[in-house]
């Protein structure tokens, strides 16, 4: 029973005064239950939480190109020979001839064609290729040539004809451009026996295509392969091989006598 329900059982229970009080709480209570209940206080509209910035994916890096292969600076500068002395920079206009030792197509191709040719039993043993064929078959391709011959050109260095085999290539140009073309620079050497020789002074820095470049120093000098001339006798020396050659003409006209 609710609060209303037990002060009308009260009132009915007081007499005619509770009666009125009665008939004023009924009243009150139709009024009540007449009534619509008060609407709830709105809520509050959440609003959603502002959007995210989109990332947006970042700018793609720029591929980065494979870099020439560098010169690479192989062996060392020759060795002076005993009792030579340094004279200073060769002079930049001298004239140089050199030759370019150009790297194979395929070195490894090579290297197991020359073990084939010389192993007995071997399919290949003695079976020599012509230098044409040779040319044809491990000879750097034409593009490569062509590569190093524009190279050799932007520093005023001249090439000539490619040898016979395709490995080999002459070059010309004075010592100033031969140095920038090879990375080094050429001095005058006095040799003990008088002669002025010229060498480079560090070890050259070659194209990957290149094997190596011979003609940088002239320390050695040429050698005769022929045989050699007779050297010359001293004076005393002839005169006496004359007097040992005229007894002999004498003693052999004694016996024929």
């Amino acid at each position: 029973m609710g609060a209303i329900g037990r002060l009308i059982a009260g009132a009915a229970l007081r007499g005619p005064a509770g009666l009125a009080a009665l008939a004023a709480l009924a009243a009150l209570a139709l009024l009540g239950a007449g009534a619509e209940p008060a609407a709830a206080a709105p809520r509050p509209l959440r609003l959603s939480a502002a959007p995210r910035p989109l990332r947006l994916s970042a700018a793609p890096r720029p591929l980065r190109l494979s870099a020439a292969p560098r010169p690479l600076r192989l062996a060392a500068a020759p060795a002076l020979p005993g009792g030579a002395r340094r004279l200073g920079p060769l002079a930049g206009g001298t004239p140089l001839r050199a030759t370019i030792a150009l790297a194979p197509r395929d070195p490894a191709a090579l290297a197991a064609y020359a073990g084939a040719v010389s192993t007995p039993g071997s399919p290949d043993f003695h079976r020599y290729l012509t230098v044409a064929e040779f040319a044809q078959r491990f000879a750097p391709s034409g593009a490569t040539v062509a590569a190093l011959r524009a190279s050799l050109r932007s520093h005023s260095v001249i090439s000539g004809p490619l040898g016979a085999n395709g490995l080999s290539l002459p070059v010309r140009g004075g010592a100033q451009a031969l140095g920038g073309a090879f990375s080094t620079t050429f001095e005058r050497v006095a040799l003990r026996d008088g002669r002025v020789a010229y060498a480079n002074v560090r070890a050259p820095a070659l194209d990957p295509r290149v094997q190596g470049v011979i003609g940088l120093d002239d320390l050695a000098g040429p050698t005769p392969q022929g045989p050699r001339p007779p050297s010359p006798r001293p004076p005393g020396d002839r005169a006496r091989a004359g007097a040992a050659a005229g007894a002999a003409g004498g003693f052999g006209a004694a016996a024929a006598a």
